[in-house]
């Protein structure tokens, strides 16, 4: 009958709607892609969290009565451990399979022998036939993941009826295998095991794997202040709202590579200026973690990707706004281990502009900071 099975092929593969429930949980049980089968990868044997997938022309949509839909489709998988596309294309019957909503998290997990498990949560699948459609939602969940030359992401999946055409089935069979783009390249899915000075949430050396992690943002410590000084006329300026934060992070994985959002002070005071507030824009850097023992230690940094960093004072004194540009170099954050952790530092700064009435020729930049929610956290050797 074939209006029936162009009704019936309406159905409509969409969606994968993002459970936006953090970058945690597959990081925290240490599954990554590895080059070599070994049970903890580490080193340049790290393959990282991401694929993609070769153009696979498998990808089947079974209606039962109403027939099959065949496509050819292509998965990739980012960094950031989400699904960022999921494609169909040349399907048959003059049909049209549509992923939506991507972006979906996808956490790897179990390794055994190479070989692990995937799962996505989804939002809804379209399959237009016509002008007719069906939607169906559902989980992916547990989708094996076949180590090897390449390896496989292996799809066989029941979705549920959400709605569409009274001739819809009531579900849909999902069946496709995504091969790794790299058949040149063996990859396994294996536990990631830490190497050098790394962030624990717990005391214990070595750091459990799924105990290593690190914040993303780091407000002032509780009680303090950041104080800017001296200034012309001889007081500081302090603020008690700001702190820095990170991007381009992985939270469970060592990295002595730090990059700083933009960020900035205010709620300030001073004696002698009004309306003030600090900024410093976006300066990628690099920190060379070092543990001295007890879950405390220290972060040196020296080197900045976009050049020197500068700290920008905005002030206004007598009513009149004014700016002065500082440039710093090299300084070390002295890190303590504990609940909260705290991380403290003074920056030496030297006027690069504004005014020499109203600018210190020279400065510093004196501040505490903890993980946001006074987390624990230590700084270990592996």
């Amino acid at each position: 009958m074939r209006p029936v099975k162009a009704l019936g092929l309406t159905l409509a593969l969409a969606a994968m709607m993002t459970a936006l429930i953090g970058v945690g949980n597959a990081s925290a049980e240490g599954a990554v892609f590895c080059k070599v089968n070994v049970e903890v990868c580490k080193g340049t044997n790290v393959s990282g969290y991401g694929f993609t997938s070769l153009p696979t022309t498998e990808a089947k949509f079974n209606l039962g009565e109403a027939g099959k839909v065949q496509c050819t489709s292509q998965m990739i998988r980012g960094t950031e451990e989400r699904i960022n596309t999921l494609s169909f294309s040349g399907c048959s019957e003059g049909c049209t399979v549509t992923a939506n909503g991507l972006g979906a998290w996808a956490p790897i997990f179990e390794p055994v022998a190479g070989n692990g498990k995937m799962s996505v949560t989804l939002g809804s699948f379209k399959i237009k036939c016509g002008t007719a459609e069906c939607v169906y939602n559902g989980a992916l969940s547990n989708l094996p993941v076949e180590g090897g030359k390449p390896a496989v992401v292996h799809v066989n999946k029941t979705l549920a009826e959400e709605g569409g055409s009274i001739l819809c089935p009531d579900s849909v069979q999902w069946e496709a295998d995504y091969k790794f783009k790299i058949p040149s390249e063996a990859v396994y899915v294996t536990q990631r095991g830490a190497e050098g000075p790394l962030f624990c949430s717990v005391n214990e050396t070595p750091c459990p794997q799924a105990s290593v992690q690190l914040f993303n943002e780091f407000p002032l410590a509780t009680g303090t202040q950041m104080v800017f000084g001296k200034v012309p006329g001889g007081s500081n300026v302090t603020c008690s709202s700001g702190g820095f934060a990170l991007n381009d992070f992985e939270p469970y994985v060592p990295n002595a590579n730090w990059s700083y959002k933009p960020w900035g002070y205010s709620s300030c005071t001073s004696p002698v200026y009004t309306e003030c507030s600090f900024e410093l824009p976006n300066a990628p850097l690099r920190g060379k973690l070092t543990a001295s023992g007890a879950g405390s230690g220290s972060v040196a940094v020296s080197e900045w990707e976009n050049g020197v960093p500068k700290v920008e004072q905005k002030c206004s004194s007598k009513g009149t706004p004014f700016t002065c540009a500082y440039t710093a170099t090299s300084f070390t954050l002295k890190f303590t281990g504990g609940k909260p952790a705290s991380l403290s530092t003074t920056i030496a700064l030297t006027r690069q502009s504004g005014s020499v009435t109203l600018c210190s020729a020279s400065t510093t930049l004196t501040a505490s900071y903890e993980p946001k929610g006074g987390s624990a956290l230590y700084l270990l050797s592996s």
